[in-house]
């Protein structure tokens, strides 16, 4: 698509393109539902939208309270307030239109969580898991641009407040990197259908 004067990109980009968000199915994981010509796939579709960012909610609440409180009760308090803080809001209930807006949400509450778990993980080999759940998480909903930045910040923030509380910087350090390096080495990797070809673009072009 022509983006600007005189400048025109090879393939389609989801961070360049909006308006191909609902009919190209590649990154939001229920863009086929939204295709069908069916009133009730389209509810399915944004009653999961909302769902899974709800439940990714409810367990980082729940999860967190875990390390604090022993007993159940709290957890479930805990989980269900975080729930009811992301979810059921004014600010979000403005957007209810936007699905893609609220599902960042959930990532961006994944982002948190597991950042502060890669830095709490026994051995460097533990961070992995972490970090690839996250770039799986980042990959599958760049279809907003922002949630790419946001997500990186809400890490690196959490990441950089972890390593200056820890009692041993240099390892958390050590941590945050290897996090980083394979969130984004991955997210990379399942982008590479578009990116490789659009800097294919841009080096005959200008190289």
């Amino acid at each position: 698509p022509q983006v600007s004067r005189g400048f025109s990109y090879s393939v389609w980009n989801p961070f360049i393109s909006y308006d191909n968000g609902r009919t190209l199915p590649v990154l939001i994981w229920t863009s086929w539902l939204y295709q069908l010509n069916s009133e009730s796939a389209q509810r399915l579709a944004l009653f999961l939208d909302i769902a899974v960012p709800a439940f990714i909610f409810y367990a980082v609440g729940y999860l967190l309270a875990s390390e604090r409180f022993p007993g159940r009760a709290p957890r479930y308090l805990a989980a269900l307030s975080a729930t009811a803080v992301g979810i059921v809001n004014p600010f979000v209930t403005m957007r209810i239109n936007n699905a893609n807006y609220i599902f960042n949400l959930g990532v961006l509450a994944a982002a948190f969580y597991l950042a502060h778990r890669a830095l709490r993980a026994p051995t460097v080999r533990k961070v992995f898991p972490f970090a690839a759940i996250l770039g799986v998480l980042v990959a599958f909903d760049t279809i907003i641009p922002q949630t790419l930045v946001e997500s990186y910040i809400v890490a690196v923030v959490a990441l950089a407040v972890g390593t200056v509380l820890s009692a041993k910087p240099l390892v958390s350090l050590q941590r945050s990197l290897v996090f980083l390096g394979v969130t984004t080495g991955l997210a990379v990797g399942l982008l590479a259908y578009w990116i490789a070809p659009y800097a294919a673009g841009l080096l005959s072009r200008y190289g």
